[in-house]
């Protein structure tokens, strides 16, 4: 599956399967983007609002999270 990523670094789009974990797209985002602080991070299945930290989100899928 692939994922796409906005940040303020940009638009990037990472290709996981769907049973990898939050913690595994996490670390992904945090080798692609510049000076991104982990304590940031927020994900969302949506293009705007309904933003979730990373810290919530550890040990679910991506295929649980509907990402």
């Amino acid at each position: 599956m692939i994922v796409r990523i906005r940040s303020k670094d940009g638009t990037f789009r990472i290709e996981l399967p769907p049973t990898a974990d939050a913690a595994e797209l996490a670390t992904k985002i945090l080798e692609i983007t510049k000076n991104a602080d982990p304590s940031s991070l927020m994900l969302s299945d949506k293009p705007r609002g309904g933003e979730q930290p990373m810290s919530k989100l550890l040990g679910f899928t991506l295929e649980t999270m509907n990402i």
